[in-house]
Formats: structure tokens, C-alpha cells, sequence
């Protein structure tokens, strides 16, 4: 299919708008999700909802379908190799709070760490150096199925990590918001370590603010940007958490110049880890009031998902995807592989 063809496509998917909750979806009694609905009365934007930007002449909407080859968008570059730092002993996050400080076990006023599915993540305090600026991850929100397509292909799920410009680099126009999108292709059996957890987690999530999952951080960043593939009784692929699975003595690297050497079964030949691997283009929030000026790294290789992970997400959040926007010429840049230690 053309990319006009695909365009064409998208544009006509059939949204289903409702209290401000727009939504693709084949089947009306699931649109909001049972953790989707909580989105809503918490505050957090339903994706696309309201907005109607993407056919506006020039406008830089998100997402895109990033299309390689002859005809594509696509374009290669030489680019920086991503990799979070995180300052926060133990490198832990939760899903929720409890009413009493898990520390100093005095009674607090509760903090919510999801919001449907928007997942907290100020307490990882986490940061990002990317072209010289400094970003602090924020929060990442979960899409069912992906936003962006590559190649035509739409993804069972899109992990959206979200950053805020702390400082830009010196003389240098730096977006506000930076966006790691890192995409899942659904799998027989097989998860990431995390992805498994919050699986297991979405029982307690839909109870409130009475729950509390701690997860790791170095965990979810390792798998992110140093693996493709998961490790299970048919597979020779291996899990090494090595020094990263924990924060102990902050700062922590979670992606650094170890990379694929030290985990070359991780990488298909000819190909490089996620850290190194990806594209970058310019677009929007594709959350209500999807403002502009937003920098994205769509991660160039996929994450397994189970089929039954990838299945209870999508009934618990909801598919809360917004649909393809037209690029304007857009060119979305390929990162070139180079030769670090």
C-alpha cells in the first residue's frame, strides 16, 4: 500500500467521540476500559479527544505512519545514543500509594501514580541527555494498540515515556517535551519481565488508592533499550541484569556505552539495540489539546507481548489510540549506527 493509500486509510477510521473519550474501537461495550474510565474522571486527557489539528495546512500532528524505502519519509542521520540516569535510591516506582508514607509510616494524603493509563514516574527522578539537553522522564502512558505504524504495521501496544526540557543545551533551541516510544508485537506466550508485573498489578489498580506495586525502573530501561527479544525455555536468548537491576548508589546509568557488546543475542545481525536504533521526528502531544513542538524517538525495534497480556491491557485501559495524521512532508529521521565503547 502507498503512503497516500495509507493515509487515506487512516484519515476514514471510523472514531467513536463520547464524554470527551475518543476512541477506535470494533466493539462499543469496551471503549473506555475499565482503568480508561478512570482516566477520564482523574483528570488525564483521552487521546485525540477534541482535536482536529492533523488536517490543518503545515501542522506537525502526531502520529505518523513512518514509512522506509523508496517513497517513504524516512531519511538517515547520524544521531545520539539514548540512555536515562536515574538519582533515586533503588530505582523503584509504584502504581499506587497507600494512606500511610511506606517510609516513615505516617498517615499522608494518598498520591495517585495512575491515572487510567497515564503511570506517575516523578519518583524515579530519572533524567534524559539528549543533542545536549536535559530532560526529566515524567510519566509514561500506555496506547492499545500503537499509535505510530511503521510500514503499514500497527503495533498491539505503544509505551509512551514522557520528558520535560530541565535544560537546553547552550545555544540551542530545544523542544519542551521529548517522547521514548517504544513499541510491542504481540507474541504466543512471551513478556518482558515488567510488562508481566503490570499485567499481574491490574487487579490491584482497579481497587484505588488502597494498593501498592513497587516495580523497577532499571528493569523496564535495561529491557527498553538493550533488548528485542525475551528469554524463555525455547529461546537461547538471555536476560543479563548485571549491575543495572537496582539503583543502589545513585547516579545509575541505564543506558550506556555497554550496550550491545555485552548483550549481542539481543540484536539481530546487521542491527543495533533500541538505544541506538530508532526515529526521531517532530509532532505533537496525541493527547487532548495535542500541542505542538514535541520531539519523538519511536524505538526502531519491537518488544514481545504476550496475547494475553496484550488482550487485559487493552480491556483495562481501553484502545485509546489516536488514529495516523497526515505528515506535510514531514521527514522522520533514521538514526546511522556508529562504533562506540
Amino acid at each position: 500500500m502507498g503512503r497516500s493509500s495509507t493515509m487515506l486509510a487512516a484519515a476514514s477510521s471510523a472514531l467513536v467521540c463520547a464524554a470527551l473519550l475518543c476512541v477506535v474501537s470494533m466493539r462499543g461495550e469496551e471503549l473506555e476500559g475499565t482503568l480508561g474510565r478512570v482516566a477520564l474522571e482523574g483528570g488525564a486527557s483521552p487521546s485525540g479527544g477534541m482535536c482536529d489539528k492533523g488536517m490543518e495546512p503545515g501542522s506537525k500532528q502526531s502520529p505518523i505512519a513512518i514509512v522506509q524505502g523508496p517513497g517513504g519519509n524516512v531519511d538517515l542521520k547520524v544521531m545520539p545514543n539514548i540512555g536515562w540516569v536515574g538519582h533515586a535510591q533503588g530505582g523503584l516506582f509504584r502504581v499506587k500509594s497507600p494512606n500511610t508514607d511506606p517510609v516513615s509510616g505516617k498517615a499522608t494524603q494518598p498520591k495517585r501514580f495512575v491515572r487510567g493509563n497515564q503511570f506517575d514516574m516523578a519518583e524515579v527522578d530519572a533524567t534524559l541527555e539528549y543533542g545536549g539537553s536535559v530532560y526529566k522522564l515524567d510519566k509514561f502512558v500506555l496506547k492499545t494498540p500503537s499509535e505510530h505504524t511503521i510500514d503499514g504495521h500497527r503495533f498491539a501496544m505503544e509505551q509512551q515515556l514522557m520528558h520535560s526540557l530541565v535544560k537546553a543545551a547552550p545555544g540551542k533551541q530545544a523542544s519542551p517535551t521529548l517522547i521514548v516510544s517504544a513499541l510491542f508485537d504481540k507474541d504466543p506466550v512471551e513478556s518482558p519481565a515488567y510488562v508481566t508485573q503490570l499485567y499481574n498489578s491490574l487487579d490491584c489498580m482497579r481497587e484505588g488508592i488502597h494498593c501498592h506495586q513497587a516495580f523497577s525502573f532499571a528493569e523496564m530501561a535495561r529491557t527498553i533499550l538493550y533488548q528485542t527479544q525475551q528469554a524463555s525455555k525455547w529461546s537461547k536468548v538471555t536476560y543479563d541484569y548485571t549491575s543495572l537491576s537496582s539503583c543502589l548508589a545513585p547516579p545509575c546509568s541505564y543506558g550506556g556505552p555497554m550496550g550491545d557488546h555485552t548483550l549481542p543475542t539481543y540484536v539481530k545481525p546487521g542491527q543495533k539495540s533500541n538505544r541506538q536504533s530508532y526515529f526521531r521526528y517532530q509532532g505533537s502531544l496525541t493527547d487532548f489539546p495535542c500541542t505542538e513542538g514535541v520531539e519523538w524517538l519511536v524505538l526502531r525495534n519491537a518488544l514481545p507481548i504476550a496475547d494475553k497480556h496484550a488482550e487485559e491491557l487493552r480491556l483495562a485501559f481501553g484502545e485509546v489510540a489516536r488514529g495516523v495524521q497526515p505528515d506535510h512532508g514531514r521527514v522522520v529521521d533514521q538514526s546511522v549506527f556508529r562504533i562506540t565503547r
